[in-house]
């Protein structure tokens, strides 16, 4: 978007027409997987929050 503010592009159509994907990924892990570590990483944020919070 800092190209529309340097006039690079005209607008946001201009960017539309232009953008196509390039890649696609798409999810392997198992379900369970994906849980255990989301899990994983809310705990690790909690903490950090708390350890925030202490200070």
């Amino acid at each position: 978007l800092a190209g529309l503010a340097v006039g690079y592009w005209d607008d946001i159509e201009e960017i539309r027409k232009l953008w196509k994907v390039d890649k696609q990924f798409d999810q392997e892990m198992e379900p369970a997987k994906v849980k255990e570590l989301t899990k994983g990483w809310q705990r690790a944020v909690n903490a950090a929050i708390t350890w925030a919070d202490d200070r």
